[in-house]
């Protein structure tokens, strides 16, 4: 049964690989993939790094480049939440200050877990990192704590999906 899931994942992947938009922008492709998925944006990277890894392309560059799309499209998504921040404020209701300061208090004290974890929580994660925009988190630890997330959710993307891509095409 596991045999015609792998092959069934086989027949999927050399038909991405083989489609022209991967072979056309190639990793070019992956980083506008990272950044836009980095911003709740449902658009799986997953997908473009199989296709790409079972084309042939190095498995370093395909990390590099997911990495930086990731990381940039972090960036994005804070200063989304940062600039939103002024509507927010001017449409919030007066009753909501108690809340917003309990959720600010909160951001401050398990936020750099929660942005480390962020990546691995399909597009709620990407709403943390822009509410620590939008609460002004500390710019410097939001840096260290959604790059190193980001930087480890890349790494185990390229590494697992190229596991999976050996087994099922060798020798890559």
């Amino acid at each position: 049964m596991i045999e015609q899931y792998l092959q069934y994942a086989q027949e999927i992947i050399t038909k991405l690989a083989a489609n022209s938009i991967f072979a056309e922008f190639g990793l070019a492709g992956l980083f506008v993939n990272s950044v836009l998925a980095s911003t709740a944006l449902p658009l799986p990277t997953e997908i473009a790094v199989s296709a790409l890894l079972a084309a042939g392309q190095d498995k370093l560059l395909v990390f590099l480049t997911l990495a930086a799309g990731t990381v940039a499209g972090g960036f994005l998504s804070y200063f989304i939440g940062k600039s939103g921040a002024k509507v927010f404020r001017f449409l919030k209701p007066k009753h909501q200050e108690k809340e917003q300061k309990k959720s600010h208090e909160m951001l401050a004290k398990y936020g750099w877990l929660a942005l480390v974890a962020a990546p691995w929580v399909p597009v709620f994660g990407d709403i943390i990192i822009m509410i620590a925009g939008a609460k002004s988190y500390d710019f410097r630890k939001f840096t260290i704590a959604m790059t190193a997330g980001k930087i480890v959710k890349a790494l185990a993307t390229v590494y697992f999906i190229g596991l999976v891509a050996t087994r099922l095409f060798g020798g890559m």
